[in-house]
C-alpha cells in the first residue's frame, strides 16, 4: 500500500470541509498530481457514496489543507447524534433541558 504523507486508501482522517465541525472519514482513493501534490476522496462509513456532494462547491477532491488530524480509534454512529443534533433543534433544547436539569438536581444533593 503506498503512502503520500499518510494519506492512503483506508486511512481515517479527521477532516474539516464546509461545516465548522471537524468529521472522521475514511480515504477511498488517493491521487498524485503531475506537480507531485496529493488529493484524495473520502466516504463516511454509514454512507453507499462518497463525499464529494459535502465538498465546497466544484471541488472534486480534499487536500492537505482540509485534513485536520488522523484518528486513531473509531466509535461508528457517533456522527449520527451531530446529524440529528444540527437537523432538529427542538432535540437540540431537550439535551440542554436535561443537562440543566442534572446540574441543578446535583447541587441540591
Amino acid at each position: 500500500m503506498k503512502t503520500h504523507f499518510g494519506f492512503h486508501v483506508n486511512a481515517f482522517l479527521q477532516i474539516k470541509i464546509v461545516s465548522y465541525i471537524p468529521i472522521v472519514h475514511r480515504v477511498i482513493k488517493v491521487h498524485e498530481k503531475e506537480n507531485g501534490d496529493i488529493e484524495f476522496l473520502t466516504k463516511g462509513g454509514n454512507i453507499k457514496v462518497d463525499d464529494r456532494g459535502s465538498y465546497k462547491e466544484g471541488e472534486n477532491w480534499l487536500e492537505k489543507k482540509d485534513v485536520v488530524g488522523r484518528a486513531r480509534g473509531l466509535l461508528p454512529y457517533v456522527g449520527t447524534v451531530t446529524i440529528i443534533k444540527n437537523g432538529y433543534p427542538k432535540f437540540q433544547y431537550a439535551v440542554l433541558a436535561v443537562m440543566g436539569a442534572c446540574v441543578l438536581l446535583k447541587r441540591e444533593s
